[in-house]
């Protein structure tokens, strides 16, 4: 790939062929620019997400919580080791103090914290 210095050379010289063929390789270059601005700007936009999702979420000492949502829980474990944001299921058992189940990692969460 030439530089723009000599891609002007080449235009005022008439090289119409070489120049045909330089305009095909900074049209080339300019899509895979163009997509890989894409992609990193996805990327910003989901790391974003992730901070401000992060920024919203407590640790209650069993489980995380959101802040403005109380009902919204997820796995301890998931969240820490995997990094992951797993919502953890209500479960009533029957003769048994209620819990929280991830169907992730399968760990269970007594409601009262135990």
């Amino acid at each position: 790939m030439i530089g723009y210095k000599e891609f002007i050379s080449l235009i005022e010289k008439g090289l119409t062929a070489e120049t045909r063929q330089q305009l095909i390789e900074f049209r080339e270059e300019a899509f895979a620019l163009r997509e890989s601005n894409m992609r990193l700007s996805e990327k910003i936009r989901e790391l974003k997400d992730a901070i401000k999702f992060k920024g919203k979420l407590n640790f209650d000492g069993n489980t995380y919580v959101l802040t403005d949502d109380e009902d919204s829980r997820f796995c301890q474990r998931c969240y820490d080791v995997d990094g992951k944001a797993v919502r953890l299921q209500s479960i009533h058992a029957a003769h048994r103090s209620p819990k929280w189940r991830c169907l992730g990692c399968k760990s269970s969460y007594d409601r009262d914290g135990s």
